[in-house]
């Protein structure tokens, strides 16, 4: 009969190894205490152990959310966890432990930022939720970073079911940034929250121009600010800023982006895009040369961190030597790019296109430098202008004007019809050529017009500082004839930034998708809508030209607010809208009143509509620019409208007064295998369309897409004249 279980004797715990087999890392049979163990007895040697005092572990104790310092987080206040999202949560619950227990829908209902903080809550979102949010990124331009591993992350996630508590503590982190700026474009029920919501995400499309697109922005705040809130947290506490690699680089430059994002009071720094560039030296540094990414998707991100950076007169992040180290130092020089697309026999080739990106980005920093080292830096802007660095500069940029219209010339040749869509299906951004074409020409139009805007904002801001010699001074020759000098070639920049402008409105067309508008940091839309506008109330005249650029430029403003809504640009919103109104009976063609039999949930109220008219008188005179323009510019005279650009100015500069010191948003490719081949083929002349697979551009940050209507980039002279070239 067994022996009853309680009376069954204990085995003996085995003792401990000896110093020596541990030291070895081999298997030890323990000896009574003052003999030695078999292998040390076979090698002679004495056998001690030294004992082990294990301490109990020490438990933290619970300790509410700091409010002090909120330095990581741009939304440190109390946070609501909107109710939808966190009856989802409650539902839709999953344990650590074996034995799951759901969540009680009363302690997720209401919440404040501890629940950002709390280790459950986090990985408790539903997995239907986070595979579209992860597919919501792909269309972003920030899914395009040459450090994100995006393919690696979704495979981890995919193979432990979606649970995100299993993932190590950075990538925990990278999961959220990335889930944060997806929520900002998505259209899932859990992130916008009650409401109607489109049957597919390709019927926004069709939705008139006056639909309320900030009615989006609204509805999906609080999701966003709680996976924003939860981004910070968890960034914090994997010290993202401080342990160098790929996916902390990854985190840090998504970060930038979710705090310029905010909404809230901005610092004067960057801390996460200084991070960000400081663990991409530091892995280009400890990896051959051009192994830590595509040297084209760094070229590209790298221009619009420079141009951004030179926009807000802050000092560029990376230097010269951390260029070349991340895209390498064997680039094709000005005269050989312009050489390659002057040759009129390839225009309708596209090789030339592809292998313009690196050496046309590394030229947009070159300029940018220049820009900030002379003209727009911190030491730069307490010096005086000198007419020789003006006409440098500006000799600088003509020159990337005119390998603008090159590729401009060749793009619309290969995408003759500019199309926006909302939400094309991910298969067409990352394998379609036209949808790739779309992120190319817009990267080329960004890097020309933002050099040109960077140029015109610092000298029209010096003009506003500078002033006439007071009554009594004297002003030498030399001094007079310096200062109508630089006069003279500001006047010629400002015509420059108005063609740009133009220029911007037509390459606005042909954004890849909606995120293209919402993520990308340096559009500068509301600065060159000032630019037009201000053309507007020198000449009193809205031509048919300038009217378009407006049109295109005002729906961008408005999608905006498809993912965040900054009250901020109202006032612009509703000075183009003030100017465009004559238009639309003048033309007939802009801003169309909604079809009375098809309401809409998402259209406007009815007074947004009803505004009052201005009276107009049209007139029939064109302008020079109608070979880029087929339909003949008759303007609209506007003597009567009062335009209050200073304040509009105004109030932009001081909702905007975070950009000051910053700069960062740039180009990008797709993760995954393969890029660097399809790039050698390319630039060797033997692309094709089964080589474009995992190739799309973004900016910032950052997406890309281009110019329309048969044309770009234009020439200007130094010497007092300007003209179109190309």
């Amino acid at each position: 009969m067994p022996a009853d279980p309680s009376e069954k004797t204990l085995k003996k715990k085995k003792p401990p190894s000896c110093d020596r087999c541990k030291a070895k890392r081999v298997l030890c049979h323990p000896a009574p205490p003052g003999e030695s163990c078999p292998r040390c007895l076979e090698n002679e040697v004495p056998c001690t152990t030294t004992p082990v005092v294990r301490r109990r572990p020490v438990r933290k104790p619970a300790t509410a959310p700091s409010t002090t310092n909120n330095s990581a987080s741009p939304d440190a206040q109390p946070l609501l966890v909107p109710p939808h999202l966190a009856q989802a949560i409650a539902s839709g619950s999953r344990s650590e432990t074996t034995s799951p227990q759901a969540a009680s829908p009363e302690s997720l209902a209401v919440l404040t930022s501890s629940w950002a903080q709390a280790p459950g809550s986090l990985d408790e979102l539903p997995r239907e939720l986070l595979i579209s949010l992860f597919n919501d990124f792909r269309r972003s331009p920030q899914s395009n970073h040459p450090a994100l591993p995006y393919t690696s992350l979704r495979k981890s996630l995919e193979s432990l079911q979606w649970r995100i508590s299993l993932l190590a503590p950075d990538l925990r982190a990278l999961t959220y940034c990335i889930l944060a700026s997806a929520a900002l474009i998505s259209l899932h029920p859990l992130i916008l929250g009650p409401g109607p919501i489109p049957a597919t995400p390709q019927e926004l499309d069709s939705w008139p121009a006056t639909t309320d697109w900030s009615s989006f922005g609204r509805r999906r705040q609080e999701a966003c600010r709680a996976l924003r809130e939860a981004a910070f947290r968890l960034s914090k506490e994997a010290e993202v800023t401080t342990e160098s690699s790929a996916c902390n680089a990854a985190s840090c430059y998504i970060l930038d982006f979710l705090m310029d994002n905010s909404g809230a009071t901005k610092a004067t720094s960057r801390p996460y895009a200084t991070a960000y560039m400081a663990h991409a030296r530091s892995l280009a540094e400890s990896q051959p040369e051009g192994e830590l990414g595509q040297p084209v998707r760094w070229a590209t991100f790298m221009a619009g961190e420079a141009v951004r950076a030179t926009q807000a007169g802050a000092p560029i992040l990376f230097s010269t030597s951390d260029q070349m180290m991340l895209h390498g130092d064997d680039n094709m020089s000005v005269e050989q790019l312009e050489t390659m697309l002057s040759d009129k026999s390839t225009m309708r080739e596209q090789q030339p296109i592809f292998a313009s990106l690196r050496p046309y980005g590394i030229y947009v920093i070159e300029i940018a430098r220049q820009i900030d080292d002379n003209i727009s830096g911190a030491f730069a802007r307490r010096r005086p202008l000198s007419d020789k660095t003006l006409t440098s500069c500006l000799t600088s940029i003509n020159r990337l004007g005119v390998l603008y219209t090159h590729l401009s010339d060749r793009l619309h040749l290969q995408r003759p019809t500019p199309h926006f869509s909302f939400f094309p299906p991910i298969v067409n951004i990352e394998h379609d050529l036209q949808a790739i074409l779309q992120s190319v020409r817009v990267f080329y139009a960004l890097g020309y017009s933002a050099a040109v805007l960077s140029l015109h904002s610092e000298l029209e801001r010096r003009a506003r500082v500078e002033s006439q010699p007071a009554a009594g001074e004297t002003e030498s020759a030399v001094e007079r004839r310096e200062r109508e000098r630089v006069e003279l070639v500001r006047r010629q920049v400002r015509d420059m930034a108005r063609e740009a402008a133009r220029e911007w409105a037509r390459a606005s067309g042909d954004l890849p998708s909606v995120a293209h508008a919402t993520h990308v940091r340096f559009l500068n839309t509301e600065h060159w809508a000032l630019v037009l506008l201000e053309e507007v109330r020198e000449t009193g005249v809205l031509s048919l030209e300038n009217a378009r650029a407006l049109e295109s430029i005002l729906f961008v403003l408005k999608i905006t607010g498809f993912s965040n809504v900054d009250p901020s640009l109202q006032p612009l919103i509703n000075a183009i809208e003030h100017q465009l109104r004559p238009s639309t009976e003048a033309f007939g063609l802009l801003l169309p009143a909604p079809a009375p039999s098809a309401p809409n949930a998402f259209l406007p109220a009815p007074e947004f509509l009803l505004q009052q008219p201005f009276t107009t008188t049209t007139t029939t005179t064109t302008t020079s620019s109608a070979e880029l323009n087929p339909h003949p510019p008759f303007p609209i005279t506007t003597p009567n409208i009062a335009l209050n650009l200073t304040q509009l100015e105004s109030d932009l500069a001081q909702a905007h007064q975070h950009d000051q010191g910053q700069g960062m948003d740039l180009p990008s490719f797709m993760d995954g295998m393969g890029i660097e081949e399809w790039f050698s083929t390319a630039l060797l002349g033997g692309m094709g369309m089964g080589e474009m697979q995992g190739l799309a551009l973004g900016v910032g940050g950052q997406g890309m897409g281009g110019g329309g209507e048969g044309g770009g980039g234009f020439h200007w002279s130094t010497g007092g004249g300007s003209g179109v070239s190309g």
